[in-house]
């Protein structure tokens, strides 16, 4: 008997059934849930990928069984050895202070692309050794520290992934239909292996994918102020609108400065203290119209609806389709929209807003569907009128028609009447 080989598949079999992992385990959650008992058929657990790597197309023999199973605390063996149970079920519901240490120690990665689309493809990423930093003596021995701890921790990850290991969780969210939503969390051992990866990340983004990374605490309250987004209304709020409207003065070779004309200066143009062509004594109001205008010829969104006060630095923008708002969030978030010097970006709708649009809305698309049924209403009653003028056309017609066929007929037959009596008198002459 194997005792290492044993002492593995035990620690792996209690972390699959433990109370962190079945939180987040549905398969494995919902086996035992629906199964007589919360008896699962061994069969199933050792055809787990890890667990078969460890023994590597060997058979358990049952002395091997009964030593896994021997002094758990968490799972018991039945006498033919062909299946457990956990011994307390169901699982304690966690305390606010338990779901607070979780996500203490959680961050939020996107985006997650085929490069790192697997829980081995992350952990790989994220547990390699950070580059050392030779800004100071200080930083670089601090830094060296840290690489040495990371090394360590990614060493003893490729042998041991479960309850003691560095990550003890990743979820990779997917659509109904298997793809990847991209993004993923990511739970560590304690808070500060969170925020050491944290950092590691934002340092040197190249050799990380490229990854944003957030805090869970981050996430959430970005899930909070930004969960609006979801509405069907869609709906977005953006700010850092310039209040005023950059403008230029042309001379037309008049003394008479009231004979001047006030130009605005393109969106595109940028603009500065030292700009010559900039006059900010001339002080025009940003309005609706130059929004728009902005929206139609300067941007590759879509804005079906615009909400604006002239000289607000805020506007309320909805859209046609899912698609189109995703693609505004996706370029207000990269910050590609930008409307002189400012960069526009989304800010938070509150619920009193969204209801207020709503209603707004709703009146003004009743307003237009009611003007359209009944301009649709006058284009029925005008072809029914048509389509009656033109039977009467064709009635009069056909009546005409008729007529002359019948005339026509009669002088046929007046021929043919004279025809026989001319005949008739030939034969008596």
């Amino acid at each position: 008997m194997n005792d290492n080989r044993v002492n593995d598949i035990k620690k792996l079999i209690e972390f699959y059934f433990s109370d962190s992992n079945l939180r987040k385990d549905k398969f494995l959650f919902n086996l035992i849930q629906t199964n007589n008992g919360g008896w699962i058929d061994l069969s199933t657990i050792l055809e787990f990928q890890k667990i078969k790597s460890i023994i590597n197309n060997n058979t358990l023999t049952n002395e091997e069984l009964d030593q896994t199973f021997k002094d758990s605390k968490l799972l018991i063996l039945n006498q033919d050895r062909n299946k457990i149970k956990r011994i307390e079920w169901p699982i304690k519901e966690l305390t606010q202070l338990e779901i607070k240490e979780i996500d203490e120690k959680t961050i939020y990665i996107e985006p997650i692309t085929t490069n790192i689309s697997t829980p081995d493809l992350i952990r790989k990423l994220l547990l390699q050794s950070p580059t050392s930093s030779s800004s100071s003596s200080s930083s670089s021995s601090s830094s060296s520290s840290s690489s040495t701890s990371l090394t360590s921790l990614e060493q003893k990850e490729t042998n041991d992934n479960y309850n003691d290991s560095l990550i003890q969780h990743i979820s990779i969210p997917k659509y109904s239909d298997k793809t990847l939503k991209g993004f993923a969390f990511v739970e560590f051992i304690n808070k500060d292996i969170a925020n050491q990866i944290i950092n590691n990340i934002d340092s040197n983004p190249s050799k990380y994918e490229n990854l944003i990374v957030l805090s869970k605490f981050e996430w959430l309250e970005k899930k909070r102020l930004f969960s609006y987004l979801n509405n069907p209304s869609r709906f977005l709020k953006i700010s850092n609108i310039p209040t005023i409207i950059p403008t230029t003065t042309i001379n037309n070779n008049n003394n008479n400065n009231s004979d001047d004309e006030l130009k605005v200066i393109n969106p595109n143009e940028s603009i500065s203290s030292n700009n010559n062509n900039y006059d900010s004594n001339k002080i025009l109001k940003m309005n609706k119209p130059c929004l728009w205008k902005f929206f139609d010829e300067q941007t590759n969104i879509t804005v079906s609806f615009l909400d604006y006060i002239s000289g607000s630095n805020k506007a309320i923008l909805k859209f046609s389709s899912q698609l189109d708002i995703q693609n505004a969030i996706d370029q207000f978030q990269l910050g590609e929209i930008k409307f002189y010097n400012n960069i526009l970006t989304i800010t938070h709708l509150s619920d009193s807003e969204i209801n207020s649009l709503k209603q707004r809305t709703q009146s003004h698309e009743k307003s237009k569907f009611g003007k359209k049924h009944y301009n649709n209403n006058n284009n029925n009653n005008n072809n029914n009128n048509n389509n009656n003028n033109n039977n009467n056309n064709n009635n009069n017609n056909n009546n005409n028609n008729n007529n002359n066929n019948n005339n026509n007929n009669n002088n046929n037959n007046n021929n043919n009447n004279n025809d026989n009596n001319n005949n008739n008198k030939r034969k008596r002459d």
